[in-house]
């Protein structure tokens, strides 16, 4: 038995999760599913739900017998498949200048993006869509994350899928000195790759700057400052716990920067940032002076997301409590006490 690439372009996806969140998300093309034919994956119903799902889209089906496990193997790049390994196109990554203006309309809630120019190839992965639908209403406003040179593939990953748990809006990758969406990026992500619209991004600080222009607010994610500089530039540093407090996301669109695992963001992002945004330290005696990155995504979304959040619950308790009181009929009374 042979594997043949039906195009160029194809990859592999492997692992149940993965293979299952692109065959629901159906954001690509399909070209072949292989399922392992071994005894221990016979008759698996995450597996065999996943195989339905192949066939409702039509995909070619492929039984690998057991003695070809070794091309399994190969096509997983020799980690875990769980019987199932995928042929597909690229997922779409859209090429972007800048974030444009909001839609804040019932009908169409989103914001616009500005592309940059795209080959014919590239436009038929990745199509030409100017128009990005908002994904999280626990939060009012949009909230977008730029990763800047992030080199791991493990942590590319764990970023996707801490985006999508997060409900962040997109993903934009930076196109230099970064970790390509492979495979092992995708495994990583657990299907979350899937779920996220991402972007790619040539230059960061026009990005930045066009995204400010349309309205949008700018946080670099920093380690937290020594007090000498926060005296200085006090107005210029925030905590978690100011962003929890205030909720930037009733007041603009977010785009929040995570930088690189070794040296960070450079001094030109944070210049082009609004605000710095650190995670307060603990135990300031401690020889740990940073988080792993993915780490860091997800405690500071969760402070974007949920200073939303509680300012909606107040709000609404406010309103609760200056709203008019009937007076509960008989009946009315009768019934609440069952």
């Amino acid at each position: 038995m042979t594997i043949t690439y039906n195009t160029a372009a194809s990859q592999f996806l492997y692992g149940r999760s993965v293979v299952k969140a692109a065959l629901q998300h159906g954001r690509r093309q399909f070209y072949r599913l292989y399922v392992y034919d071994g005894e221990n994956n016979r008759g698996v119903e995450d597996n065999e739900a996943t195989i339905k799902l192949a066939k409702m889209r039509g995909v070619p089906l492929t039984i690998v017998p057991k003695q070809d496990q070794r091309l399994m193997d190969k096509m997983s790049m020799g980690r875990p498949h769980n019987g199932l390994v995928l042929e597909t196109s690229p997922l779409p990554q859209v090429p972007v200048k800048s974030l444009g203006r909001l839609e804040e309309t019932p009908s169409k809630l989103g914001f616009h993006i500005e592309l940059v120019h795209q080959t014919k190839e590239q436009k038929a992965v990745n199509g030409e869509n100017t128009f990005v639908r908002k994904a999280n209403n626990s939060a009012t406003k949009p909230l977008v994350l730029l990763l800047h040179e992030i080199l791991d593939p493990g942590n590319l990953g764990a970023l996707l899928r801490t985006a999508s748990y997060m409900g962040v809006d997109a993903v934009a990758i930076t196109s230099r000195n970064s970790s390509a969406l492979t495979p092992v990026v995708l495994k990583s992500a657990a299907g979350a790759a899937e779920e996220v619209t991402i972007f790619i991004v040539d230059s960061p600080i026009e990005f930045l700057e066009g995204s400010r222009a349309a309205g949008w607010k700018i946080y670099a994610a920093v380690a937290p400052p020594e007090s000498k500089l926060l005296k200085i530039h006090r107005d210029k540093f925030i905590s978690t716990r100011h962003v929890e407090q205030t909720g930037p996301l009733d007041q603009h669109p977010c785009v929040l920067v995570l930088g690189n695992e070794g040296h960070g963001l450079p001094r030109q992002v944070k210049v082009a940032a609004d605000f710095e945004v650190s995670i307060p330290r603990f135990v300031q005696e401690s020889s740990v002076d940073s988080l792993n990155v993915g780490v860091a995504a997800g405690l500071l979304c969760h402070s974007f997301v949920r200073g939303s959040a509680s300012n909606k619950e107040r709000v609404n308790q406010i309103q609760t409590a200056h709203s008019p009181k009937r007076e509960a009929t008989e009946g009315e009374t009768s019934e609440r006490l069952f």
